[in-house]
């Protein structure tokens, strides 16, 4: 998310911004969170306010809120890689395959 976000959004009329940040980027990125709180006063500038309604759950939670939502989830990937399938070896890919086992480990405990 850069300041071309917020000029844009407040050229277009757009009042909300929303950033899918979980939890876990918060802990592997530790300069993010000021420089979220950067943007979101140049958004606020902008008349544009910023949504992370994601930002206080871990991956297996996201997971496990997807599917409770019944979104469909084997049509996302967070590969860093660009190609029409995700390559399952990149950092993102090897987290989002233990989120998933994760998610599903506690579902089949409940």
């Amino acid at each position: 998310m850069t300041p071309i976000t917020g000029s844009l959004a407040a050229k277009m009329g757009v009042e909300e911004v929303y950033l899918g940040v979980i939890k876990d980027d918060f802990a592997s990125h530790p300069r993010l969170e000021a420089y979220l709180a950067l943007v979101k006063k140049f958004l606020e500038f902008n008349q544009v306010q910023l949504k992370m309604p994601l930002s206080g759950l871990t991956k297996q939670e996201v997971v496990a809120l997807g599917h409770e939502l019944g979104v469909p989830l084997e049509e996302t990937w967070s590969c860093v890689a660009s190609g029409e399938a995700p390559c399952g070896a990149c950092n993102p890919c090897i987290a989002r395959e233990e989120a998933f086992a994760l998610a599903d480990a506690k579902a089949l405990a409940r």
